[in-house]
């Protein structure tokens, strides 16, 4: 196994870790903060791997900018717990040693104005800090629905059924349609349901409207009562932000079905508390766009799911789109005679676009680590020239000196088999069943 294998095997140990401890204690921890930042840490060293390759550099950073913003989370949550805690204590809080780090985040905690670069919302509270607020807001995703491989016909349906249906809000009101629109997404993991909202929103924003995304960490872990007032606020800021993008991602940890035996109360009041937060959105007449995303529609509460509008499915990739996945991702790479794009995706039926994913940074990254040690420049001390280098192995991969062969793609296959998808498939046609 390479370097890169073994480190994207670590993020994801370390990714399992954080959710497992978050899931089994229902708040956040100090090892759950740990894991975290060992992610991020582990993926910032991934990022360096792929000096060459911009693109894979930035999805790394990216991704470790995702991990840190969701550590900056729990650590303000424990931070604010160990405040109340102090204050409610009758002998006052007593004095403990704490990290360097421990520090920096509370004292980000309490000064949320110095960190937010000017941003503002009546929303924060002690409960929900501006940084969380702030937190929710995205920047401008850097793809639409166009740079979406494949689901042709599905891109043309929310195109016709979600952007078409912008600016007729007075006719519909007139003739007593339903102004506020939601929509939900749902399909296996690893299909690329985020991506394909996050394209959307791009498109939703270059018309002027703002994108908020939450997901069940923002809502769950707090202390009681907490939860529900960071739903209230995201549900205003919305309203406040109109016209805007709400996008619940992981919405069965969210919206969960209060008759289950499995709920447990706090759930069912998270859940209570957003039926009427999105009834007070529908009664505010403004123009916000409700989206939701989950891999389990089945255990969304029934009340909830007859409010949404419209449900669209995001499937397992075809093998037209498995095919054009591999001929985006690779057209930079030459391929071998008897290796082809139709060749790839005629093997790798049954895998997400997170297990397409895999396979085509293990290739690139074995046949980047191939083009180094053949054609890389070190000088006396073992350390590579980088700028010659970098020609070099550039020129070695775009002329074919270093290519991808059948076997390097057969190798990468069988050390990366899909992820098992039969108990997510059946609950899947289970709930299409019932719709």
């Amino acid at each position: 196994m390479s370097r890169f294998e073994d480190k994207t095997v670590e993020i994801r140990r370390w990714e399992i870790k954080a959710n497992d401890e978050f899931r089994l204690n229902k708040r956040h921890t100090e090892k759950e903060w740990n894991y975290l930042l060992k992610a991020a840490e582990c993926c910032r060293e991934v990022s360096d791997m792929c000096r060459g390759y911009p693109d894979l550099q930035k999805v790394w950073m990216m991704k470790s900018e995702y991990f840190e913003k969701k550590a900056d989370q729990s650590r303000l949550v424990l931070d604010e717990e160990k405040k109340t805690s102090a204050e409610k204590s009758d002998t006052g809080p007593k004095e403990t040693k704490r990290t360097e780090e421990e520090i920096q985040y509370t004292e980000r905690a309490e000064r949320p104005e110095e960190d937010t670069g000017g941003f503002t919302s009546r929303n924060a509270s002690k409960e929900v800090p501006l940084e969380m607020i702030k937190g929710w807001h995205q920047e401008k995703p850097d793809h639409g629905l166009d740079e979406v491989v494949g689901m042709d016909d599905l891109k043309e349906e929310v195109r016709k059924v979600i952007l078409d249906s912008i600016g007729w809000e007075k006719l519909e009101k007139k003739y007593k349609m339903p102004t506020l629109k939601s929509y939900m997404f749902y399909g296996p993991f690893g299909t690329g349901k985020t991506y394909f909202v996050e394209g959307l929103a791009k498109e939703l924003m270059d018309r002027g409207f703002k994108f908020l995304k939450l997901d069940g960490t923002d809502l769950h872990g707090k202390y009681v009562g907490s939860g529900e007032k960071a739903l209230k606020a995201a549900f205003q800021e919305a309203i406040d932000c109109a016209p805007s993008l709400l996008f619940f991602d992981e919405f069965d940890n969210v919206c969960v079905q209060r008759d289950s035996k499995t709920t447990e109360g706090h759930e069912k009041r998270l859940t209570n508390e957003f039926i009427q937060a999105f009834n007070d959105l529908k009664s505010s007449n403004k123009m916000v766009i409700f989206m939701a995303a989950t891999n389990y529609p089945d255990k969304i509460d029934g009340a909830m799911l007859s409010r949404i509008l419209s449900f669209f499915l995001i499937p397992l990739p075809s093998e037209e789109m498995r095919e054009k996945y591999f001929e985006n991702n690779l057209r930079a790479i030459v391929l071998e005679e008897g290796v082809s794009y139709s060749y790839m995706a005629d093997l790798t039926d049954n895998y997400s676009v997170r297990d397409l994913d895999k396979i085509a940074i293990a290739m690139k990254t074995e046949l980047f680590d191939t083009a180094k040690s053949q054609f890389g420049i070190r000088d006396e001390n073992g350390v590579f020239i980088l700028e010659e280098s970098v020609k070099r192995v550039d020129e070695a991969l775009s002329t074919g000196k270093v290519r991808l062969t059948k076997e390097l793609f057969d190798r990468i296959l069988e050390k990366n088999p899909p992820e098992k998808k039969d108990d997510i498939l059946a609950s899947l046609r289970a709930f299409e069943a019932k719709q």
